[in-house]
């Protein structure tokens, strides 16, 4: 009985672990506001044909979808739309195998890198849409200010966009010329538009793409809206910059935070057997458990404070 609750007990608390992280996961992984924005102004071009006829998408395909939106983001174009999901799977059962069959060789502690994986590249990607769009944000002032020159020349919204593309340098530059190819291979404007605001990772562009839509389909006049369009990103640009000099003057504290936590954790379970012997009792395990629930929850208010100054 005995050697058989010595792989019983670290089998049930790798469950338990595994499922306290994809709730994390899960939870951190949501649509962003930006992506919840988005789909309102897109079901306003949506008929209820086209609402009632949508299905629930599987997990399968949200792993995948989720991975596959987020790489599309950083500017790289994968192979296919599963490639970014299957990558981190990959490398989940590689850290998974390495922990529990080399070092620590420790089942849970493998499952602890495993689950580890997703968010931690989850952490970095987004770091890397950060910046990116940081310097979209900076040039959408002069493609905002182009576009209204060439309405007020008479152009169609569908040429007001068009004319400009070659006017602005990477990365929103390269990613109008996307849309550019798109339109020449047939792809309608619409289409190409939500393909365009998929890939850019700003709030600003998909209101401005959801406007021209709005615009080339009731035949409304573009203008107004780009000038409330341009109001934002001045009024967004200002809270940006304070909100940036807040967040980096508490930047080293919320990463040593973070670690801390984990970190302590890792060193008790692995340092000494008479601390993982603990873990493994069911008290250590519930211990654990609200340890990890309280973290879990600390990390959600706080992005979703940081998130609503944002948005605001």
């Amino acid at each position: 009985m005995t050697e058989m609750l010595k792989y019983v007990v670290p089998l049930l608390a790798s469950g338990l672990i595994i499922l306290l992280f994809l709730a994390v996961a899960h939870s951190v992984g949501k649509g962003s506001g930006d992506d919840d924005f988005a789909r309102r102004l897109r079901d306003v071009n949506r008929s209820e044909f086209d609402s009632a006829d949508a299905k629930k998408p599987s997990a399968a395909s949200r792993w995948t979808d989720f991975w596959y939106a987020l790489t599309i983001q950083t500017g790289t174009i994968p192979s296919s739309p599963q490639a970014p999901g299957r990558m981190v799977m990959v490398f989940m059962l590689i850290l998974f195998g390495f922990g529990s069959l080399v070092t620590p060789a420790d089942v849970v502690a493998g499952t602890l890198m495993s689950v580890a994986a997703p968010i931690i590249w989850r952490m970095v990607l987004k770091r890397r849409i950060g910046r990116r769009s940081k310097q979209m944000d900076k040039q959408l002032p002069r493609l905002l200010s182009s576009m209204r020159a060439n309405l007020q020349s008479n152009y169609t919204p569908q040429q007001a966009i068009l004319a400009v593309v070659d006017e602005i340098p990477a990365p929103l530059g390269n990613e109008l010329k996307i849309m550019r190819d798109e339109i020449r291979v047939n792809i309608s404007l619409q289409e190409a538009l939500r393909n365009l605001a998929a890939r850019v990772p700003s709030r600003e562009m998909k209101f401005l793409v959801s406007s021209i839509e709005i615009s080339s389909v009731s035949g409304s006049d573009l203008d107004p809206q780009l000038r409330i369009i341009q109001q934002i990103v001045q009024s967004r640009s200002r809270t940006a910059s304070r909100l940036a000099t807040a967040v980096a003057s508490v930047q080293p504290s919320i990463l040593i935070a973070g670690i801390v936590i984990p970190g302590s954790f890792a060193f008790s379970y692995l340092s000494d057997p008479v601390n993982k012997a603990y873990w493994m009792t069911f008290s250590g395990l519930m211990a654990a458990g609200a340890v990890a629930l309280l973290y879990a929850v600390g990390l959600i208010v706080v992005r979703k404070l940081i998130s609503n100054v944002e948005n605001s």
